[in-house]
């Protein structure tokens, strides 16, 4: 079974559709290509379905998809899943955009998870074939990882190794205590979805969506849109030394955070999971090379559905 990239998120809209709407497209070039019922995509251009679905419910995470190369993939992962007990459902695709098929189910994190099948996979579209809608903001962009929080990060990681095929880049161990953070991937990319204990957090959270660009000219323009458009940064330029990228956090209309940041670093597949002893945020110092600790806003969880509930 081989998993690929994140293919999308889903985020409750809450009462903020149209300002999502305008708050992705004047800052990210991200745009609208699609809508089913109540739904409406979202796209930087540099993805041949969406990055970003806007659903009906309340504001925060609703669920995140990764991508997997063809049906002989899919029904792997169902056989796996079925195989440690994992409630499977059937995506209906006529309710999508550009998937061909796709499954549904809930990590043990509570986190609502899909892989899906698109149906024009692309290894990569070049910016000039990129429409010109998305060249506003900082666009052309794309959705690059997810980081969400849970009570028990070492169950939802192995959990994806042990039945997904993720790979642990490193991750953190403590003398004593539950794992304070790890970061997954599933191919090269140093991290596709990272994971952060929050022991006061009742249930699964979103952390962060991160969309990438080229450069640090890029999220400073950026920083300097989103001012002048009213909204302000969470988070100031920073170096995150774990992903070894540039980053700040803006937070959207419903009160998600967004990052937006130079790419992350590049990891070989066969390279070991590097290991941290490090259990809370005054013993993590891979935050930001260029100031001490975590900003206590950049903690706090962001709304999510918990699936184990549905």
């Amino acid at each position: 079974m081989r998993i690929g990239r994140l293919a999308h998120v889903a985020l409750g809209a809450g009462e903020h559709r149209d300002e999502m709407q305008h708050f992705y497209r004047e800052l990210l070039g991200v745009v609208e290509v699609g809508r089913a019922g109540e739904t409406t995509f979202l796209s930087g251009g540099m993805k041949p379905a969406y990055d970003v679905a806007l659903v009906p419910g309340p504001a925060g995470l609703h669920h995140i998809a990764f991508e997997v190369p063809g049906p002989d993939d899919l029904a792997h992962a169902r056989d796996r899943l079925a195989a440690v007990d994992v409630a499977v459902d059937e995506l209906d695709v006529g309710l999508d955009h550009g998937i061909d098929e796709g499954i549904a189910f809930v990590l043990p994190s509570g986190h609502a998870f899909e892989l899906v099948v698109l149906s024009e996979p692309e290894v990569f579209r070049g910016t000039p074939s990129v429409g010109s809608q998305h060249f506003v903001g900082a666009g052309p962009t794309s959705l690059e990882h997810v980081s969400v929080d849970c009570n028990d990060v070492e169950t939802a990681a192995r959990f994806l190794e042990d039945n997904l095929g993720f790979l642990n880049t490193e991750y953190s161990q403590p003398a004593s205590g539950p794992w304070f953070f790890a970061f997954m991937r599933t191919n090269e990319l140093h991290h596709d979805l990272g994971m952060f204990r929050h022991g006061e957090w009742d249930g699964p959270g979103l952390n962060h969506i991160a969309f990438v660009v080229p450069s640090i000219v890029e999220i400073a323009r950026v920083a300097d849109l989103a001012c002048a458009l009213g909204w302000k940064l969470q988070c100031s330029p920073g170096r995150h030394l774990v992903g070894d990228n540039m980053f700040i956090y803006i937070v959207d209309p419903s009160g998600n955070r967004v990052e937006v940041n130079t790419p992350l670093t590049k990891i070989e597949r066969s390279a070991r999971t590097r290991v941290f002893d490090a259990s809370g945020d005054v013993e993590w110092n891979g935050f930001d090379g260029w100031r001490s600790g975590i900003p206590p806003q950049a903690r706090t969880p962001g709304p999510c559905v918990d699936a184990r509930k549905l």
